[in-house]
């Protein structure tokens, strides 16, 4: 049984949601992120309950490989920073807002679009 101590009910499951604390990296920096439960389940292809239900059963070999396969991939995020005072200290927090793999294809026409409409600016100028 699952207490809400919010409600004082008692329940016989839960559902599980994603709280993910993640290194996030380009060429430049890296730096800490979290990632909360609908960009958590984009990013591993699985909802929360079916890692809760993996880690249950002891599925190791399986929880090791989703989680590893996400190492190294390549997303464009969308992240919200806040600066956090925390024993008067001031601390910037990352908070993943959405991420989407990248779109090679897409992403280099817009590249090409962009370069074209600069040149133009030059040429007329």
């Amino acid at each position: 049984m699952w207490l809400c101590p919010k409600c004082n009910k008692s329940y016989g499951d839960y559902l599980a949601r994603y709280i993910l604390y993640v290194k996030l990296s380009d060429d430049t920096l890296s730096d800490y992120a979290t990632i909360f439960n609908d960009a958590g389940t984009k990013l591993l292809g699985k909802e929360a309950n079916e890692i809760r239900q993996m880690r249950e059963n002891n599925n190791d070999p399986e929880l090791d490989f989703i989680f590893e396969s996400v190492i190294q991939r390549r997303y464009n995020f969308t992240i919200k920073a806040t600066e956090e005072s925390y024993q008067d200290d001031l601390r910037v927090k990352f908070t993943v807002q959405s991420l989407e793999p990248i779109a090679y294809l897409d992403e280099s026409k817009n590249m090409i679009e962009r370069i074209s409409q600069l040149l133009a600016k030059n040429n007329s100028t």
